[in-house]
């Protein structure tokens, strides 16, 4: 049993039609998907308090306070504290294919102690020395041209097109070609955890940090002992039409913009708890 949690902002609240219609359609149902839309919004104080439109089958919940993209994931968290289930939380600005969430919670199943992604990086892209102790094995990203999955739906695509049954874009190609460790799982690409995992200390998010959730996540589910799994092969989703609308990424909040706001959120950790060194 798991539970679909995200959030959403504002700009985008006209256009989330077809990513909340891509959760409701994926192979293995979740028990309940949650919208998770602040009562006030740090980026933008002259909201006028409507809530979006949405599919049957999604649940608005209202968060009392804006913790920043990390509200996708934190008050679901907390209230499903407990229980006995995954929380699969994953961004507003993507399109999920249909067998997304199995391949996260088949992997799951062979590692139920991690915290499993479809999508992730290590440490040196932010131009830190990678830790000594790193557990293994690691990640390896996908050679493009040894992607079989790939090229078994786009040669299904385009032989459906010569008879005019098959529409839409290309197949996205797999990000992760072998399995194993990151150090940061990233929202967009789905994270699955247990609600348990995220200690108290995740909800006190300094400022500049607040604008980072993938390393502010990871480092707590790191330190809990539960480090990102990238499995492969898991990554199948397609950018939404609003990822471009107020994105964090081109965001320059509290004076750092996102690489600083990375950099200062893993040194934090490094510092303060003593991982990731």
């Amino acid at each position: 049993m798991h539970v679909i949690s995200l959030s959403s902002i504002p700009p985008r609240f006209g256009a989330l039609a077809e990513q909340l219609q891509a959760l409701l359609a994926q192979r293995r149902p979740a028990e309940e998907i949650r919208l998770y839309i602040p009562r006030r919004y740090r980026r933008f104080p002259d909201w006028d308090g409507r809530l979006p439109e949405v599919p049957r089958g999604i649940r608005i919940c209202r968060a009392e306070e804006d913790l920043g993209p990390a509200t996708k994931v934190l008050f679901a968290a907390e209230e499903l504290r407990g229980q006995d289930l995954g929380l699969l939380y994953c961004d507003d600005d993507r399109t999920y294919a249909p067998e997304w969430s199995h391949r996260l919670l088949r992997a799951w199943r062979r590692r139920p102690q991690a915290t499993i992604a479809s999508c992730g990086w290590d440490l040196d892209h932010l131009g830190l020395p990678l830790p000594e102790a790193d557990p293994q094995p690691r990640f390896g990203l996908q050679v493009r041209r040894m992607d079989p999955e790939y090229r078994y739906l786009r040669t299904r695509q385009r032989i459906g097109r010569l008879f005019g049954r098959a529409k839409g874009p290309k197949p996205q190609r797999n990000l992760i070609g072998r399995s194993g460790h990151c150090h940061v799982a990233e929202g967009f690409g789905g994270v699955l955890i247990r609600p348990d995992w995220l200690p108290q200390e995740a909800w006190q998010i300094p400022p500049v940090l607040w604008a980072v959730d993938d390393v502010w996540l990871s480092g707590h589910l790191t330190r809990t002992g539960h480090a990102p799994w990238l499995p492969a092969r898991a990554h199948r989703l397609r950018t939404g039409g609003v990822s471009d609308v107020a994105a964090l990424a081109d965001a320059t909040l509290d004076g750092a913009g996102r690489a600083e706001a990375n950099l200062r959120c893993a040194r934090h950790f490094i510092e303060t708890y003593g991982i990731w060194k």
